[in-house]
């Protein structure tokens, strides 16, 4: 599951993280972009954090909108969420349906405690932009009678891939604070 998330390609799958690129290639419009980078924007000033997140939201054509959702560290998302306004509110609402969840922008903010802090904040259709594929015929079932004696354990496993959908379903915006400036 890592590697899906933030593989480098070398004997494991690209993962998604490594499709944001805050050079020249991120920063490119989409039809001379490389097929294989989604758009990257850089945020020099998190007090910023408001207009730049709207930016990343215009970034993404309005068809990919309605499965769009928000993808983050936990450290961009306590960056997000330490920046308020002059009447003290921040960026992050409270989902009215499920108070435990947050929106921004009216888009459900998902958490992956898992993502490198430095890791981009997304926003998109991420089915439309990577998928992750099973490969048929790998499944593989084998009984293991040594891990727990007594017992039968079953190892299950299965070979994942990662393709890349389309690189203007999702964009990016890398965070001062994400990068330690």
């Amino acid at each position: 599951a890592l590697a899906l998330l933030s593989g480098d390609g070398s004997n494991k799958p690209k993962g998604l993280v490594k499709h944001f690129d805050a050079t020249a290639e991120g920063q490119k419009p989409v039809d001379t972009r490389k097929v294989d980078v989604f758009h990257t924007a850089v945020l020099a000033d998190i007090k910023d954090i408001e207009s730049a997140l709207r930016k990343l939201v215009l970034q993404v054509p309005v068809e990919y909108h309605g499965n769009a959702r928000w993808g983050m560290s936990q450290a961009a998302y306590e960056a997000i969420h330490d920046v308020k306004d002059a009447q003290g509110r921040g960026l992050l609402q409270m989902d009215p349906t499920n108070p435990l969840n947050m929106k921004i922008f009216g888009f459900d903010v998902v958490i992956d405690v898992s993502l490198a802090d430095a890791a981009p904040v997304m926003f998109g259709d991420f089915d439309a932009g990577f998928k992750i594929v099973n490969l048929p015929n790998t499944l593989d079932v084998v009984s293991n009678i040594y891990r727990i004696p007594g017992n039968m354990v079953y190892d299950i496993t299965m070979r994942s891939a990662a393709i890349m959908g389309a690189n203007d379903a999702i964009a990016g915006l890398i965070l001062p604070v994400a990068v330690g400036e």
